[in-house]
């Protein structure tokens, strides 16, 4: 496990006697000291020995960052960390990759705290006393907290609605994360600052002020390719060997993109005993590259022991915990066979407007014009029977969400086109009385999209599945517990703001209907002039990075495990609705079977099961 935790502050050895005894239970070691018999300042590291860790003590500076800096090997580190102790602000602009930092300035007694310009890291942070507490843990820390913490119970609402609680705050009382676009500096009295980082574009507008719209298409493929190769090169890690989780045709770039820089790749896929499960052209890929692949078995104890262990491993509860629990199981595997880093197509869907449900869903939306507020309560009135929505199962809540979000007004319309538990689920679900939200779901929704309002209906909705955040913690937690940073070309600043300015005209060309749903065409439309990949694995049928046989599982050898994990969950539950959606329906076979773009149903128990595993555990 890789692990930065620390404090500053006037009780700061009361802090790090807490700390230590939390990471120690938790992980059953408490890390390396970077900062020894100081009274206001501590800073340590829990290091497994792979590469995602990096620090660095002098007399004067103790400093640690976890993840990796874009085009930087270990001795450019102890510059970053030098010039962020001189001047945090100046010293990050230039700082792209995916990390968290933290620098101890032992002459001037204050510590500093940053993360990566994307989110994909966090460092969380609570005030006791007059003293910092912080962890890129966050269950470690609301555990070391104890009394001083609880679950935060205030955005519970939206929570179960999305998946992730908004505006850097997060499931404890009085837990924050630093905020990705600042540094958070505290003094040796506990005392903070905060100080904006206005990120530079790498690449100075090289490609993101090409009016690429009005070029040939043969030029606008070329400078596609140029920019994607130049954001592979920028991400790629300096080992000769590279291992890439193969999903589907994203990652199936990035694997030819690090063939073509020198690279000797191997392609890793999930394998489930059900066919149509699995991966499919693997071969096709393997023997246009030249490369190995290799099929690594998920089964239903590996995703039952990820269940058990879900936030030892991650930052946040979510409605895939299967595909987060298979890619830590995978990275673990990737690093027995001496990997330094793995290699993933996280981020491209988002920047290129692929995800074909997403489209769907955004496009339906925007060409309704909606339901007057009144005649919706009418109609939800009418449809607020529990044992309508015990009956029917996931697809209620699916029409309900459609004829909530009608009910609604650009820019809230759409926003976040997928929801896991409705208005009526939540009032179903708890035999308590709910609690008091600090805002309604309809209130937060208008706030997180109001930002969006010039945007299209698309954009809109791919910006509002980004912030939701599933694959920043599964990148996150994933590579922490492994020991294996996870690295994406996808997720190079400089590539997304060209991806960002492209017209759709260049993502969805009208006279190109095999990428009406599909998106992404100038970037697939370039993998296959310069032969990066053959046709076959360009146009294959896409298979969800969520998929997998986990309904099947959750009401069978499962289901009893996910019914205890339910009595965790910080309200008492109605105990009939609450098992009803551990049961298999009729009308959701069908479901999967037509309609959903995955085969799963059970996002609620998933959402339910990973909530409950944040409770704050006993001290004794």
């Amino acid at each position: 496990m890789n692990l930065l935790y620390g404090c500053s502050g006037k009780k700061a050895q009361e802090a790090q006697e807490r700390l230590e005894k939390a990471v120690q239970r938790r992980f059953g070691s408490s890390g390396h000291n970077l900062i020894p018999a100081s009274p206001n300042l501590f800073l340590s590291v829990l290091d497994d020995g792979g590469c995602g860790v990096t620090s660095l003590v002098t007399p004067n500076l103790s400093a640690a960052l976890i993840g990796l800096v874009y085009g930087k090997t270990n001795p450019d580190y102890n510059e970053i960390f030098a010039n962020m102790a001189a001047e945090a602000k100046a010293a990050l602009t230039t700082c792209h990759g995916e990390y968290a930092i933290v620098v101890a300035d032992l002459q001037a007694q204050k510590v500093m705290l940053a993360t990566d310009a994307g989110g994909l890291r966090n460092i969380y942070f609570s005030e006791v006393d007059e003293t910092i507490w912080f962890s890129t843990h966050l269950a470690t820390l609301a555990q070391a907290l104890g009394n001083e913490t609880a679950v935060d119970r205030g955005h519970e609402d939206f929570l179960l609605s999305y998946g992730f609680v908004p505006f850097g705050q997060t499931l404890y009382q009085g837990i924050n994360e630093v905020p990705t676009g600042a540094v958070l500096t505290i003094d040796r009295t506990g005392r903070t600052h905060q100080e904006p980082i206005v990120r530079q574009d790498p690449w100075s507008g090289t490609y993101s002020q090409v009016d690429i719209g009005s070029l040939p298409e043969d030029h606008a493929l070329e400078v596609m390719e140029n920019a994607f190769m130049d954001a592979m090169a920028e991400v790629a890690h300096p080992s000769p060997t590279a291992a890439v989780l193969l999903g589907g045709v994203d990652s199936a770039l990035v694997a030819a993109a690090l063939q073509r820089l020198g690279k000797q790749v191997t392609t890793y896929s999930f394998f489930y005993e059900e066919a149509s499960l699995n991966q499919t052209h693997t071969d096709t890929l393997a023997n246009h590259l030249g490369i190995k692949h290799v099929w690594v078995p998920i089964t239903s104890d590996i995703i039952s022991d990820g269940l058990k262990h879900f936030s030892d491993r991650f930052n946040r509860p979510t409605n895939w915990p299967n595909y987060l629990i298979q890619t830590e199981y995978l990275c673990k595997r990737i690093r027995e066979d001496g990997h330094e880093v793995c290699y993933s197509g996280d981020g491209c869907d988002g920047i290129f407007l692929g995800y074909p449900r997403t489209h769907t869903v955004a496009k339906f939306l925007d060409n309704n014009l909606g339901i007057p507020k009144p005649l919706f309560k009418f109609m939800e009135r009418l449809l607020s029977a529990e044992r309508l929505e015990r009956s029917l199962g996931r697809p209620f809540r699916v029409a309900m969400n459609l004829l909530r979000n009608l009910a609604l007004r650009p820019p809230s319309r759409g926003f976040i086109p997928f929801r896991v538990l409705d208005d009526l689920t939540l009032k179903h679900l708890r035999a308590d009385p709910p609690p008091t939200q600090y805002h309604t779901v309809e209130e937060l929704l208008s706030r997180l999209s109001a930002s969006t309002k010039g945007l299209s209906a698309d954009r809109r909705a791919y910006h509002g599945k980004g912030i939701v955040g599933v694959n920043k913690t599964k990148i996150s937690g994933a590579a922490d517990s492994a020991g294996l940073p996870i690295l994406s070309p996808y997720l190079h600043p400089g590539l997304g703001l060209f991806a960002r300015s492209l017209p759709g005209a260049l993502l969805r060309p009208a006279d190109k209907p095999e990428y009406k749903k599909l998106g992404k065409y100038l970037l697939l439309a370039m993998a296959e002039k310069s032969s990066l990949l053959p046709s076959e694995v360009i146009h294959q049928p896409k298979i969800s990075a969520v998929e997998g046989p986990i309904d099947e599982w959750y009401f069978n050898e499962l289901s009893g495990q996910l019914y205890q994990s339910l009595q965790g969950l910080p309200f008492a539950l109605n105990e009939p609705f609450a098992r009803s959606l551990l049961r298999p329906k009729r009308s959701e076979a069908l479901y999967s079977k037509y309609v959903s773009s995955d085969k799963l149903t059970t996002h609620e128990v998933s959402l339910l099961a990973t909530y409950a595993s944040f409770a704050i555990p006993s001290q004794e």
